[in-house]
């Protein structure tokens, strides 16, 4: 069985992740505006609205509401997932970096060794 080494460009995730925040911070800012704008509507409707449409009508405020969560909350899932990526990337190096070490350590221990035999 052979074993495959998949590699992730971190870099350029992270510029995708750059790109996707701005058109998130873009898209949230509309669907805040629109929320507010609908909001207004509301509290302005039910002043004359009888009680059973406002429920109709609250369902609906609460469905933009719940819209613009699920989207902060994919955004932080990203976010969360490349930091964990960067973050055992570096682990990795370290652990590379120490293998290397203890290598030539091992081969520096073995070689004085080899010469203090008589």
């Amino acid at each position: 069985m052979k074993k495959v080494k998949k590699r992730f460009n971190l870099q350029a995730a992270f510029e995708d992740l750059e790109k996707r925040q701005k058109i998130f911070n873009d898209n949230k800012n509309t669907i805040e505006t629109m929320f507010s704008n609908i909001q207004h509507n509301y509290d302005v409707m039910t002043m004359t609205l009888p009680e059973d449409k406002k429920d109709f009508v609250k369902k609906e405020v609460k469905a933009v509401q719940v819209i613009n969560k699920s989207l902060l909350f994919d955004r932080l899932m990203v976010q969360s997932i490349l930091v964990s990526l960067l973050f055992c990337r570096k682990n990795l190096k370290l652990w590379a970096g120490l293998k290397r070490r203890w290598r030539k350590l091992k081969t520096s221990v073995q070689l004085s060794m080899t010469l203090t035999k008589p």
